[in-house]
């Protein structure tokens, strides 16, 4: 199941309430695009309340996105 969520970013200890954006909730991955470091799909470390989730950046700063043909396989998913 797929739902939209405030993504929260953990960095260095802190987390730095400007820099939440609006992301796809996709299993425990969550896929967010910016101008700046483009598509990403990132682990969720946490998801408390039901519209946001954590990523702790500190723990896992790993893209998961791979190619062109997973955003395709995540869209039909």
């Amino acid at each position: 199941m797929k739902k939209a969520v405030v993504v929260k970013y953990l960095f260095e200890g802190t987390i730095n309430e400007r820099e939440n954006e609006r992301g796809v909730l996709v299993g425990d991955k969550v896929f967010v695009h910016d101008d700046e470091t483009g598509a990403q799909l990132l682990s969720v470390a946490k998801a408390d309340k039901p519209n946001e989730v954590l990523v702790d950046l500190d723990a896992d700063a790993t893209n998961y996105l791979t190619g062109p043909e997973q955003v395709i396989d995540l869209m039909l998913q």
